[in-house]
């Protein structure tokens, strides 16, 4: 698909736990401004999405955020894969909500800005994005 992740984006992909290396339910990527973080993390939540039958979120402090990356997996999913859509919601322009037909797969984005949409905690396979550290 085009991705060619730097030394310090390879270094998170290849300790997660879809490569056998690892147990913990979280990573925590510490990375600058502009070092790709956001295109890291859609490329990272395409095999749980591409799995059948899985469920995850995409959480970031506000929904603009949150919309860098599922910008991103929209892209992947409906203009590189061309995979068929079973169903999904869009706000002018931006996902908030997205079913793969045949895959069953589904990804919700959310907002840490609104608690009351995290009730039921993070399934696995979900992506919170966070802000860089200054």
């Amino acid at each position: 698909m085009g991705y060619q992740p730097t030394p310090q984006q390879w270094a998170i992909h290849s300790v997660g736990p879809l490569q056998g290396k690892s147990s913990k339910r979280f990573r925590v990527v510490c990375m600058g401004r502009r070092s790709g973080k956001s295109w890291m993390a859609a490329y990272e939540i395409m095999p749980w999405l591409l799995t059948p039958n899985t469920r995850g979120w995409i959480v970031g402090p506000n929904y603009n955020l949150a919309q860098k990356i599922a910008r991103e997996v929209k892209r992947m999913v409906m203009t590189e894969l061309k995979l068929p859509i079973d169903s999904k919601k869009e706000i002018s322009g931006d996902l908030y909500y997205l079913k793969i037909a045949g895959l069953n797969s589904e990804i919700s984005v959310k907002s840490a800005d609104a608690p009351d949409s995290l009730i039921g905690g993070l399934p696995p396979g979900s992506i919170a994005g966070g802000r860089t550290l200054d």
